[in-house]
């Protein structure tokens, strides 16, 4: 639907997505991604909305209604939405975009509702019901807990709240891959925004960190350039190739280690040390039950 619309856009404009990604300063081959069913990032798609003129909602083709005539105290209640789903989600702990997907609508939807929309009324009683909520409860109108929820939970402010994208590989997330290879998103907590800015999440594959990690774990990572001795980084090897392992430093090497015995430890030499550059820091391991 994305492209469809970008398409259509483009024509009554008199232009073309190869023209507009140049106009907005992205890459153009973006667009190929786009054109077999890729989806770009957050900030790229209100890029682009602003570009036209548009809604994101209009270039998703989403179901999202914008609550824009809704009397002041109406919309103090919609307003609630959105922190609403994020909270049941975190209770039930799965992410917004894996509820997204088993109440039959498309992750890229969830991205970009604000604190002033809602779904349409079938699709918040989708929600609801999955939840075991009122549709009141969702919209904030309906101060009673919600179901399997306990009373003296406790729960965290919505705005440390951050949706921290996760990546399929470690070279997607350091950027060496298209805008497509975010596979969903995860809610964090951080006190400090500048922090969730510089943390990403990775998927992890292979088995060299078993059993501390995992395949299929993701890991949270925050973005820097140095670590100390024996921490558990994210590393690119020759300018290519991702890897998660231990750090060890010596007086004239650097040491990768894997936890699994199997994988003997990668030592680099003098000239050598230079094919290795930190990514950033393992801070959290996240498994599925």
């Amino acid at each position: 639907m994305f492209y469809t619309n970008l398409q259509k856009i483009c024509k009554e404009r008199g232009t073309t997505p190869t023209a507009v990604a140049k106009a907005i300063g992205i890459s153009t081959s973006m667009t190929a991604n786009w054109k077999k069913g890729g989806m770009p990032r957050g900030d790229t798609l209100q890029k682009l909305a602003s570009y036209f003129g548009v809604t994101t909602d209009y270039l998703l083709g989403s179901e999202l209604t914008t609550i824009a005539f809704a009397e002041p105290n109406e919309l103090n209640g919609y307003t609630m939405f959105k922190q609403n789903f994020i909270r049941l989600c975190n209770q039930k702990g799965e992410s917004p975009s894996a509820v997204c997907i088993k109440v039959g609508i498309t992750p890229a939807t969830f991205s970009c509702w604000t604190d002033e929309s809602v779904p349409r009324k079938a699709t918040l009683m989708r929600i609801a019901d999955y939840f075991g909520v009122s549709v009141n409860y969702l919209l904030g109108t309906e101060k009673e807990n919600a179901p399997g929820i306990k009373p003296n939970a406790i729960f965290l402010e919505e705005k440390n709240v951050h949706l921290i994208p996760v990546y399929e590989t470690v070279s997607a997330g350091f950027g060496a891959l298209a805008d497509n290879s975010i596979i969903d998103y995860t809610p964090l907590y951080f006190t400090s925004a500048a922090e969730a800015a510089e943390t990403i999440c990775i998927k992890v594959k292979g088995d060299s960190m078993y059993p501390k990690i995992e395949e299929g774990d993701v890991i949270q990572v925050h973005k820097t350039d140095s670590v100390d001795s024996g921490t558990i980084a994210v590393v690119l090897l020759d300018g290519d190739e991702g890897l998660v392992k231990r750090v060890e430093y010596g007086e004239s090497f650097i040491e990768l280690q894997s936890i699994n015995p199997m994988y003997p430890p990668m030592r680099f030499e003098g000239a050598d040390t230079l094919r290795i550059r930190i990514l950033g820091a393992v801070k959290k391991i996240i498994k599925s039950i």
